[in-house]
């Protein structure tokens, strides 16, 4: 059930999307696969979007839902006909196909280059698969935010507004959630395994889609591989693959858009595929806000050809967009301008230009390095330990930073020429300038982002395809994007910590349990691992894990089969363990610099078992035998403690006695000495009684004083959560507690 739901729901969809292509009279190659993918994706999403906001996120309804969607789908698409319906089958299983028979047909006709580059995505997505299969989820803002989103949407059936810490932690509440709700889609149906899959699943059709813009510019098939396999191949998208990050599906649905709005020669169908993409597009992402006005505009200064020729029929894509965009869009913005007053919760916005100032608790900070390093960053020596899922430093690679701008300064004069002549593609090429300047403006704070910019970066490589495909350039042009492909795998063999799983530890979870590889993660951010695997052992099915404050990677807090409940406390010292009985949690997750947790620590039913990540402890509750049993053993330290100081003063009174009874012998002896010796042994049983009564005072008040640090701590406590608090009310940056170095400064992540 784990594999085949999931799986045989995809192919249900992928089925009704070729229904559909077939019958709106679909395309082949680069272009038919692109648009096929668009359709896969809105009937894939479409039913467990629909069904988390109306609640009923559950395995039964979202089974049902999709199965029914992609059944009367490819049912009104064939008008239920068998042979359309097998012809449907036919054409999926072919696009399946295709990866694999690219390279063989590139092959044959001796573009040895294209097919070399073709069959390196196919080693990286084996490889990335089976690692998304074994591997845990462990990327920086998967495990802060997507992850998490993914979790609540599993606990409360739905997209329900989550108790969480008015800080960086409200962005799980307030930010887009249509990828986040497909990768729910499979948790539900499957488990965490399944988390990953919408990044892997959307690569190859991103590379298609590639593929497809270029052909605007081009007809050089093997020019138009190279150039998708480069984009897929650059660091800031491909080491996206093994992470719950958004931008890969992101990026498909703006190729795709921008593909279907600067052919040379637009259609109607073109404006439908767009005004489906952009739909999508804008329940996927924050940035959509800024990026789907300026594919509006591109629409409109696109279609005066068109109108033409189709006349009123050009309205009908242009509504249908709008409608979609309003469907993806609407109730998260609506949602959170009804709880909040800002529709762009948690984010803080102001814009003079409209009059507008929304406030949330996340400033947008994000901006440019200083040029010294910038230019080390683009053009330096490669950083090893910075090539994670959201790399910084050489994001674009080692390759395009030095090949871009050289070329487009070779490349202007042909395309001012070209434009001179009045072509359609010079003017098709035209519009996606403007389109990707746009893009460029709207996005300028995160351009040197590689995973912010992979897209106006291959707008303006498609460009220069078309330049190099000449045949004076294509001998020397193939070579050179060749090369650049070649330096892009090598940096994804060597750098570290890159897909953070190599073959040692891939070896090492093929033998694990599925439990145990969740538990099983590796780096600098876990530096106890056992931690995790308790969790693993402990929480089960409806348990409840209490989290106190901003614990950061507040995902770590859910199980394998995210079953478990996650809840938010509030309290501190008594109030805090009353709230944890109240809800039943097994265990409790803090911050470490939250004094809630050692006071937990102090109470007997209560344990820390260690680090979950940097920065983030967890504290199981002890069985009742062994809480007894700490009771007792507390119970009896004391009596022990207490008893001592007894047991010193007796022994002194007997031995003061003794002294007493040897005088009267001596005395017996003596008379007159003896009398002298008595007096003195008197006063020396009376100093030694004094001695002993001073040891039990001594005990009693260092007991006492016990007492009193046990009192305090609890206030010490609450005084400690109560300032911790405050400042969780009061904090912007939002970051996750304890960033362990890796990213200090960088509070917002995935943000922009």
């Amino acid at each position: 059930m784990v594999l085949l739901a999931p799986l045989l729901l995809t192919l249900a969809a992928l089925w009704a999307a070729c229904a559909v292509a077939a019958r709106t009279g679909g395309h082949e190659g680069p272009r038919g696969v692109a648009e096929r993918g668009v359709l896969f994706f809105a009937l894939l999403v479409a039913p467990p979007w629909a069904l988390g906001w109306l609640g009923a996120f559950t395995p039964v309804a979202l089974a049902l839902g999709s199965a029914a969607t992609s059944a009367l789908t490819a049912l009104a698409a064939t008008g239920g006909q068998p042979a359309r319906l097998r012809a449907a089958a036919r054409d999926a299983g072919a696009l399946l196909a295709a990866p694999f028979r690219g390279p063989v047909e590139l092959a044959r006709r001796g573009a040895w280059l294209g097919a070399a580059a073709w069959a390196l995505t196919l080693l990286v997505a084996g490889w990335v698969a089976l690692l998304t299969w074994l591997a845990p989820s462990t990327s920086w803002d998967g495990m802060w935010y997507h992850d998490t989103m993914v979790g609540f949407a599993v606990q409360h059936r739905g997209f329900a507004w989550v108790d969480l810490p008015q800080d960086g932690m409200q962005v799980v509440n307030g930010y887009p959630r249509l990828v986040e709700s497909l990768a729910a889609f499979f948790v539900v149906l499957g488990d965490d395994r399944w988390i990953e899959l919408p990044a892997l699943l959307f690569w190859p059709l991103l590379g298609a889609a590639l593929a497809d813009l270029a052909g605007n510019f081009t007809d050089w098939r093997e020019g138009r591989v190279l150039f998708a396999v480069l984009m897929l191949t650059m660091p800031g998208v491909a080491l996206e693959l093994r992470s719950t990050y958004v931008d890969i599906p992101i990026a498909f649905l703006l190729v795709v858009a921008l593909a279907s709005l600067t052919r040379p020669r637009l259609g109607l169908r073109d404006l439908w595929i767009a005004a489906l993409a952009t739909g999508l597009l804008a329940g996927a992402k924050s940035t959509a806000a800024v990026i789907v006005p300026l594919l509006f505009a591109l629409a409109l200064v696109r279609l005066r050809p068109l109108t033409r020729e189709e006349g009123r029929r050009v309205l009908g894509p242009l509504l249908a967009g709008g409608v979609l965009v309003a469907a993806f869009a609407a109730p998260l913005y609506l949602r959170n301008a009804l709880r909040t007053g800002n529709p762009f919760w948690p984010l803080t916005l102001e814009s003079s230009l409209l009059g507008l100032e929304f406030e949330g608790p996340i400033e947008v900070v994000v901006a440019w390095p200083p040029v010294d390093v910038w230019l080390r960053e683009m053009y330096g020596a490669p950083m090893q330990g910075m090539y994670h899922p959201d790399v910084r430093p050489h994001g674009y690679g080692h390759a395009l930073p030095f090949l871009l701008p050289p070329l487009l300064l070779f490349a202007l004069p042909a395309g001012l020429r070209a434009l001179a002549r009045g072509s359609r593609r010079a003017r098709a090429g035209l519009a996606l300038a403007a389109a990707t300047a746009g893009l460029v403006l709207a996005t300028r704070e995160v351009m040197w982002w590689g995973r912010f910019g992979a897209v106006p970066v291959a707008a303006v490589l498609a460009l220069l395809v078309g330049w190099m495909a000449a045949p004076r350039h294509r001998p020397w042009a193939r070579r050179l994007l060749a090369l650049a492909v070649a330096v892009h795998a090598a940096t994804l063999v060597w750098a570290e910590p890159g897909w953070g799983y190599g073959v040692e530890e891939a070896r090492r979870l093929a033998t694990m349990s599925p439990a145990m590889r969740s538990a099983y993660r590796v780096g600098e951010l876990f530096p106890e691992p056992a931690t995790l695997a308790r969790l693993e052992r402990e929480v089960g099915r409806g348990d409840v894990v209490a989290f106190a404050g901003n614990v950061g990677f507040l995902s770590l807090a859910w199980n394998h089969r995210m079953d478990n409940r996650v809840e938010r406390v509030r309290g501190s010292g008594a109030e805090l363990l009353e709230e944890l009985e109240a809800m039943d949690a097994r265990w409790l997750v803090t911050s470490t610099r939250d004094w809630r947790g050692r006071g937990v620590e102090r109470d007997p039913r209560w344990e820390r078992v260690g680090l979950m990540a940097v920065g983030m402890v967890g504290y199981a509750r002890r069985s009742e035998g062994e809480a007894r049993g700490r009771v007792e053993a507390g119970a009896g330290a004391g009596a022990e403690a207490r008893a001592e100081p007894e047991a010193g003063a007796g022994a002194q009174a007997r031995a003061g006695a003794g002294a007493g009874a040897g005088a009267e012998a001596e005395a017996e002896a003596e008379a007159g000495t003896g009398a002298g010796a008595g007096a003195g042994a008197g006063a020396g049983a009376g100093a030694e009684a004094e001695a002993g009564t001073g040891a039990q005072a001594s005990a009693q008040a260092e007991a006492e004083a016990e007492a009193e640090a046990g009192a305090g701590a609890p206030a010490e406590a609450e005084a400690g959560a109560q300032a911790e608090a405050e400042a969780e009310a009061e904090a912007g940056a939002g970051a996750p507690a304890e960033a362990g170095g890796r990213r200090a400064g960088d509070a917002e992540g995935d943000r922009p």
